[in-house]
């Protein structure tokens, strides 16, 4: 083993166990103090010694401040102490960083920026937990995992807010957010890629393994127009509880939005208990427009307003779905509809065979949910779906998986109008 390597594992099991350490070049610790390099974050990002490719460990601790990414970064890594997903603000090993993040590049855009391990609350002026700075330069190849971000119940504030248009250039490239708790988030934005304006398109948006709940707002995945994002990968998350939190009725439109993408795979998730919001009409589980290749599998999506949602949005465009499969999923208690085809797509009916109603008889049979368009929904399933393991996205194919249905199935009807 290489002695950079033996003195960087030592710095992570010390800053770990929160004693003080001096650290290898290309790492730096912060803690309370002496013997870290900084008592700050914010010193650390601010320290001329700090340059592109290094790491920043910080010990647990409660940090009153606001990370403020103001230079061009190139691959910079900002670690926490310890895993902080599932844990809460009280836990006595996590890194909590009570003014959030601010990116803000001016100058020239932020490259490969890694935040992980991080307890995130956010009282900084703009009301976010991250956001971002008008004309700012791109932040690209952002990558956050095991983490929190908590919205502490707010009124008004967003978790992961990130403006775009004009001359502020947003998120893009390849974006990737893994085991992130987003929690009491009351604004619409729990993670909003904002309007689809991006001057800087992604090439994949890869978001796995998270956990929503108790929020009032909508993790919109939203791509450029016309460069499409290229890839969107949605596997393993669970989305509880949206809307209504707090006596507010919350602006989630849906739990998940995605749109302008050229391939979306959206497998093994759950989501329950999404509201009908202020917009009013609308509380779906997915929400999907503009978009190429679909696949939507192996996903449970119950006790909501609505189910999924295939829209001509805006209005009067419309998309050809004869590459959308609906395959193998739990679609069942839903208010108002399971699955909604939206008039004017082309090339239909959409592929949603070998799903479970919440019926042995189908959908819109004792109670099961129903469909709305052009769907062919023949042969369905007759017994819910034992939900399988999915893969890790690294090793799957991301759309076209027609998987072949648990439970027993049935022939009667080839599409619903």
């Amino acid at each position: 083993m290489s002695t950079k390597l033996t003195s960087v594992i030592a710095v992570i099991a010390l800053v770990q166990a929160g004693t003080a350490v001096p650290a290898p070049a290309g790492t730096w610790t912060v803690g309370p103090g002496a013997g870290y390099d900084y008592s700050t974050i914010q010193a650390a990002l601010d320290a001329g010694t700090t340059v592109n490719g290094d790491t920043i460990y910080i010990a647990p601790g409660v940090y009153s401040e606001t990370l403020e990414f103001n230079r061009s970064w190139t691959n910079l890594t900002v670690r926490g102490n310890a895993d902080a997903f599932g844990l809460p603000s009280t836990d006595p090993t996590i890194t909590r960083v009570t003014g959030g993040v601010k990116l803000g590049s001016l100058i020239a855009p932020i490259d490969g920026l890694t935040l992980e391990n991080l307890y995130l609350q956010g009282n900084q002026p703009q009301n976010r937990v991250i956001g971002n700075v008008y004309n700012h330069k791109a932040v690209r190849d952002f990558t956050f995992r095991n983490s929190v971000v908590d919205g502490e119940n707010f009124s008004g504030r967003d978790g992961i807010m990130v403006d775009s248009g004009g001359s502020t250039e947003g998120f893009g490239g390849d974006l990737t957010v893994d085991r992130v708790e987003f929690k009491d988030i009351l604004s619409y934005g729990v993670m909003e890629l904002h309007d689809g304006a991006q001057p800087t398109p992604f090439d994949t948006i890869t978001f796995t393994n998270n956990h929503i709940h108790q929020c009032n707002g909508v993790v919109a995945l939203r791509g450029n127009d016309p460069t499409h994002t290229g890839s969107v990968i949605v596997h393993g998350n669970t989305w509880e509880d949206i809307g209504g939190n707090q006596g507010e009725v919350g602006w989630a439109w849906a739990a998940l939005e995605i749109n302008r993408a050229a391939n979306v795979d959206i497998q093994g998730n759950t989501i329950r208990n999404v509201n009908e919001v202020e917009w009013g009409g609308e509380g779906q589980a997915i929400q999907i427009w503009d978009i190429g290749p679909l696949n939507i599998a192996d996903n449970t999506i119950e006790d909501n307003f609505q189910g999924i949602a295939l829209l001509n949005h805006p209005p009067g465009t419309d998309y050809d779905v004869s590459a959308v499969t609906i395959h193998n999923n739990n679609l069942c208690d839903n208010q108002e509809y399971a699955l909604r085809v939206g008039d004017g797509l082309t090339n239909g009916p959409v592929d949603a065979e070998n799903n479970w109603w919440g019926n042995a008889g189908g959908p819109g049979v004792g109670g099961a949910n129903d469909i709305l368009g052009n769907a062919d929904y023949d042969p369905w399933l007759t017994e819910p779906v034992t939900k399988p393991v999915i893969p890790e996205p690294a090793t799957m194919v991301a759309v076209g998986l027609a998987v072949v249905g648990l439970g027993g199935y049935v022939r009667k009807r080839r599409k619903h109008n």
